[in-house]
């Protein structure tokens, strides 16, 4: 049990309850100045702030070596969320920051991981993501920010080609090639995949439908991602009930039309197609009548809002579609 402390007003504050207000003072962009700041204003809260496991769960890299081995430590058992944003000339890399963090793979919440095109391969240094499975990872951010080349030409295989965690529920990948199929993703809340060359319309449909929590999706330059034939209307459609946003950007049309096809959205309240539309040819394949249930929610009624759609041409006659 703990021994209350003297708080407000002299009043007493159980620890627990200090923890928990220090806890919502500490921002996740800047947790070690924060408790820094918090440590400072007298030994009783000095003494908060070392003893509490939980607000040493934000980890990032950018804090250096040294930070980064005294956070985990006093982190000590509970789950935490590691953040890598690299950058030329940090202290620590992503590869020196996942050997650190390796160890305690079975804690980690979350994990957000930028990486530049002029780091070292990302095979080496997603060598402990790549090697094993995060129980009770939640939260995966594989970024790479260089927008010209792609870090690297080879796939990468994660969690040892196990299925992803079940509790996984939010992916984002940006130009990072993971092998998809055998990831077997279900209970997924929200998908962004940009630039990443692995992914097949096939598998793309393999995990909508088993992802039927989906709230977000966000799919972009994705070359894969084509018509996978003439009868869409062989393939079950996909029930997606609690899709609240979609942004579909620089697919090819022909499987852009597929997805919309192929996909029922019903409470979709937010849906932006970016497309090149400079060809009639391009417009036909891409708006057919196999896509007008998408429309249904937007039918004229005395009460239409005037942005309830947009369509934005810009001088290159590259053309977004917002319902």
């Amino acid at each position: 049990m703990s021994i209350p402390r003297r708080g407000v007003n002299g009043l007493p504050l159980p620890t627990e309850l200090l923890c928990d207000i220090f806890r919502l003072a500490i921002d996740t962009a800047t947790p070690r100045r924060d408790r820094c700041r918090l440590a400072l204003v007298c030994h009783q809260w000095w003494e908060c702030v070392e003893g509490s496991a939980l607000l040493w769960t934000d980890i990032s890299a950018s804090d250096g070596p040294t930070y980064v081995r005294r956070a985990l430590e006093k982190s000590q058992g509970a789950m935490i969320d590691l953040h890598c944003p690299d950058y030329r000339g940090a202290d620590m890399n992503l590869e020196a920051f996942l050997v650190e963090a390796g160890p305690h793979i079975a804690r980690w919440h979350s994990l957000v991981a930028v990486v530049l095109s002029s780091s070292p391969s990302s095979e080496s240094a997603l060598a402990p993501l790549a090697a094993a499975q995060p129980p009770r990872l939640e939260s995966l951010g594989l970024i790479q920010v260089d927008p010209i080349h792609i870090l690297s030409q080879n796939v990468i295989t994660l969690f040892g080609g196990a299925p992803a965690p079940s509790t996984l529920q939010d992916l984002t990948l940006y130009r990072f090639q993971v092998a998809v199929e055998p990831l077997s993703l279900s209970g997924l809340v929200s998908l962004y995949l940009t630039d990443v060359v692995t992914i097949s319309t096939p598998q793309l449909f393999e995990i909508l439908r088993g992802s039927p929590l989906l709230e977000t999706l966000g799919l972009a330059d994705n070359p894969g991602l084509e018509a996978i034939g003439s009868q869409p209307s062989t393939i079950q459609p996909i029930e997606l009930a609690k899709l609240d946003s979609i942004s579909l950007s620089w697919l090819d049309n022909a499987g852009l039309n597929s997805i919309l096809s192929n996909i029922r959205i019903p409470n979709c309240c937010s849906l932006s197609i970016c497309c090149d539309v400079r060809r009639i040819s391009a417009r036909s394949i891409l708006f057919t009548s196999a896509i007008t249930h998408i429309l249904h929610k937007t039918i004229p009624t005395t009460d239409l809002p005037s942005s309830t759609i947009i369509v934005d041409v810009d001088e290159d006659y590259d053309c977004t579609i917002q319902f």
